[in-house]
């Protein structure tokens, strides 16, 4: 059976924020972010020990195209 994997509290509102930021950097941006965090986050549900540990059972998942990490625990 697969591993649980949890996320801070407030990651939902640290995405939206993103996308905001994105959004008006350029038309469209905020979009391309959103779908870039789904992609990484059907990747770390699918398998939650392929990307790197950075201490403990934290580990974490760098998005195509953006400079921006996500940072998830497994248990």
């Amino acid at each position: 059976m697969g591993r649980a994997v949890q996320f801070h509290p407030l990651f939902a509102t640290d995405i939206a924020e993103a996308a905001e930021w994105y959004d008006a950097c350029g038309p469209g941006l905020g979009d391309r972010f959103c779908d870039a965090v789904k992609d990484s986050l059907s990747t770390i549900i699918a398998d939650p020990d392929a990307n790197p540990v950075l201490d403990g059972s934290m580990r974490y998942r760098q998005l195509r195209r953006f400079p921006f990490l996500i940072v998830y625990e497994t248990n």
